[in-house]
């Protein structure tokens, strides 16, 4: 059974410890956003978690987020660093994307 997601785009002025950033990339216990207020937080949607029967996250929000894990997982961990690039791809994901999540 899979579970609903909020996904928000949030900005931080720091970038979290390199162990922070592995914690929160592999869905473990993680205060990366823990102190991010939420009106500094920028709601994309909602999705579902992966399953072995939908192996991304459906939907334009988790469009955004596949993206978003694949610049912060490869090739190594980090914090994707907001770019003019960056903020094109997320914007054509997200012109492009699909509203619809799977029932």
């Amino acid at each position: 059974m899979a579970f609903e997601a909020e996904i928000h785009l949030v900005v931080q002025d720091e970038v979290p410890e390199p162990r922070q950033l592995r914690a929160f990339w592999n869905a473990r216990e993680s205060d990366v956003l823990d102190h991010v207020a939420e009106d500094h937080r920028l709601w994309l949607g909602r999705t579902q978690a992966k399953t072995p029967e939908e192996p991304r996250f459906p939907g334009r929000a988790g469009s955004i987020f596949d993206l978003l894990y694949l610049r912060g997982t490869t090739p190594d961990y980090s914090a994707p660093l907001l770019t003019e690039h960056l903020i094109k791809e997320i914007m054509d994901v997200y012109a492009g994307g699909d509203d619809e999540l799977p029932s």
